[in-house]
């Protein structure tokens, strides 16, 4: 399977056995594998067995979505955002949310929720926490849920929220003991 060292790599990673998973990494990169490049580029971010470079991160997430992957166009969001360059970040997630990366789409939500990179914006912030809460994501359902709980439709949103956020507390227990690394409880 051609992308076998990324997954043993990615593995290592979230196993916490970062010196592996960088050796691995470098022998993917070395293969031309851009999800390898991606993954250096969250080691990098994170500064897991290496020093933390979010230049270094982002030249990996550039190399990498530049091969295509498109949640490196998501990890270039996130070093803008570190670094508050919002407009960027939020341009990087807009792309990555239109080349398909739901996360992308949460953390569109949290910018125009609060107005970073884009005009504050509560109902485009709801929508799209709503669309990528539809499409699986679980971080995407709770700040729904929260926003419900905060007020944004009134007291019948508050009511709303309720049994969705048991059912939501539910389902993403289940989905956190299936897998902890699921994408859907990651960002």
């Amino acid at each position: 399977m051609a992308d076998s060292i990324f997954h043993e790599a990615q593995e290592c990673y979230f196993n916490g056995d970062y010196d592996e998973s960088l050796r691995l990494c470098k022998i993917g990169i070395v293969q031309g594998r851009a999800k390898c490049m991606r993954l250096m580029g969250w080691i990098y971010y994170a500064g897991k067995c290496v020093e933390l470079d979010l230049e270094e991160a982002l030249e990996w997430f550039s190399k990498a979505a530049e091969l295509g992957d498109v949640e490196a166009v998501f990890g270039k969001g996130a070093v803008h955002y570190v670094w508050e360059q919002y407009s960027i970040a939020f341009n990087e997630f807009k792309v990555a949310d239109g080349l398909g990366f739901v996360p992308a789409k949460v953390r569109l939500g949290m910018m125009v929720k609060i107005g970073l990179g884009a005009d504050k914006d509560l109902s485009q912030a709801y929508a799209l926490y709503s669309q990528a809460a539809e499409e699986g994501n679980l971080i995407a359902a709770r700040l729904k849920v929260r926003m419900l709980l905060e007020g944004f439709e009134g007291l019948s949103g508050r009511i709303k929220a309720i049994p969705l956020l048991i059912k939501l507390t539910i389902k993403g227990y289940k989905v956190y003991l299936e897998n902890p690394n699921d994408i859907k409880v990651m960002y």
